[in-house]
C-alpha cells in the first residue's frame, strides 16, 4: 500500500494498523492467530479489552446511537473497538463483513446442502459429507441432525413445527406469544437449497442486522466503514458458484480459503474452529452483570410490559447463574429490550 501506485502513503503512515476485540479468558480471545497474521505482514496490532464490569455504563450512549434492540454484547465489544480505531486517528475501517454469509461460513449452512442430499438421494455423498463434518468440526451436535431434518421437511409443516419450537419459549407471555408468534417463509429465488439459505442470511436474516450494528457504531465515532466481501460484483459472482466451491468435505469457504494460499498462515487458512465476534456474556451474566441484571428483570416496568412472564424469567436466569443452563443470548434480550423500551418509549 505504500508504494505509491495505489494510495498515497502519507494517508496509510508506516504500517496498516488492526484493530482487534480480546479477551483474557481464552475461549474468546484469538491473539494467538492474530499475532500468526502480524507477523507474516507486519501491521500495526491494536489489541482492544471489553471488561464487562463496563458494560452499563457505557450503555446508554451504546443504545442511544443503535436506536433498536440488538442480540448481543457483541455489539458492545464493536463499540470499543470503534471508540480505539478513532483514538488512534484512523477515519476508514476495512471490515470483514459478508464473507460468512456468502461464503457458507456458519456451520448451519450445511443444513440445506446436506438436506438438499437427502431429498435427491444422493447417499454416497451424504455420507462422505457427514462424516467429513464430523471429523473436521469434533463430532455432532444433536442440533445438527435437526437441523438437516427442516431443510428437508415439506413446506407446508413448517408453519406447524414453528409453532412447536414457539411454545417452548416459556419466558414469553402467553397471550403476547399467542397473537404475536409468525412464520416467515424463506424466499426460494435459486434452484439449489444453498443458495436459498445463503441468500436468506445475506438479504433479510443475518448481514442487515449486522450492518446496521456496524454503521451506527463506526458512526458514533464518525468513521467510515468499508465491506470489501459486499462488492455487487463479487456478490454475484459467489451465488454463481457451486456448492463445492462454498462447502466440501466438511470445510467451509472452500473458494476463499484455495485464494488465500500463500497469502495467509496455513494454521489461519485452514482453521475450523471457527470463533464468533462475541463476548464472554455467559460468564459476565454470572458476576460483574448479576446484580444489575437481576435488578431489571425484577423491576416494575419489566413486570408490566405485558411481553415477559417474569417468574419464569427470573427462574431461568437464577439457573443460568447456577451453571444448569447457558442462556445468555436470551438474558441479554430480556435486558437490553427493556433498557431501550425505557430510553425510547416510557420517556416519551
Amino acid at each position: 500500500m505504500g508504494d505509491g501506485q495505489n494510495i498515497d502513503s502519507y494517508m496509510v503512515g508506516e504500517r496498516q494498523k488492526t484493530f482487534s476485540s480480546c479477551f483474557e479468558d481464552p475461549a474468546y480471545d484469538e491473539r494467538k492467530y492474530i499475532e500468526l497474521v502480524i507477523q507474516q505482514t507486519g501491521a500495526e496490532k491494536n489489541y482492544v479489552f471489553c471488561p464487562g464490569e463496563n458494560l452499563f455504563q457505557d450503555l446508554s450512549k451504546l443504545i442511544w446511537h443503535q436506536e433498536e434492540p440488538f442480540g448481543s454484547t457483541s455489539i458492545y465489544a464493536q463499540w470499543n473497538v470503534m471508540r480505539r480505531a478513532k483514538e488512534r486517528g484512523v477515519t476508514v475501517l476495512l471490515d470483514g463483513q459478508g464473507g460468512d454469509e456468502l461464503l457458507a461460513g456458519y456451520l448451519p449452512s450445511f443444513y440445506p446442502l446436506l438436506g438438499q442430499m437427502v431429498k435427491q438421494m444422493a447417499l454416497r455423498r451424504l455420507i462422505r459429507e457427514f462424516d467429513a463434518f464430523r471429523k473436521c468440526h469434533r463430532g455432532m451436535p444433536n442440533q445438527f441432525v435437526l437441523g438437516i431434518a427442516a431443510a428437508i421437511v415439506p413446506g407446508w409443516v413448517k408453519p406447524f413445527l414453528q409453532r412447536y419450537l414457539n411454545g417452548r419459549m416459556r419466558w414469553a407471555d402467553e397471550g403476547f406469544r399467542k397473537r404475536y408468534s409468525r412464520y416467515f417463509p424463506r424466499p426460494e429465488k435459486f434452484k439449489e437449497d444453498l443458495n436459498n439459505y445463503l441468500y436468506h442470511i445475506f438479504r433479510s436474516m443475518i448481514l442487515p442486522g449486522l450492518l446496521h450494528y456496524e454503521d451506527r457504531n463506526s458512526m458514533a465515532f464518525s468513521l467510515e466503514t468499508r465491506l470489501p466481501f459486499l462488492d455487487y460484483r463479487l456478490v454475484e459472482y459467489i451465488f454463481s458458484l457451486p456448492a463445492g466451491q462454498k462447502l466440501k468435505d466438511g470445510v467451509t469457504k472452500v473458494i476463499l480459503r484455495d485464494a488465500m494460499k500463500g497469502k495467509l498462515p496455513d494454521e489461519i487458512r485452514n482453521r475450523m474452529d471457527k470463533m464468533g465476534f462475541g463476548t464472554p456474556e455467559d460468564i459476565w451474566f454470572r458476576t460483574v452483570l448479576r446484580e444489575g441484571v437481576s435488578e431489571i428483570i425484577s423491576s416494575k416496568s419489566f413486570a408490566e410490559r405485558g411481553y415477559f412472564d417474569v417468574r419464569r424469567v427470573q427462574e431461568a436466569f437464577e439457573n443460568h447463574c447456577s451453571g444448569e443452563v447457558n442462556i445468555r443470548s436470551l438474558i441479554w434480550r430480556w435486558v437490553n429490550l427493556e433498557l431501550w423500551l425505557r430510553m425510547f418509549i416510557d420517556s416519551v
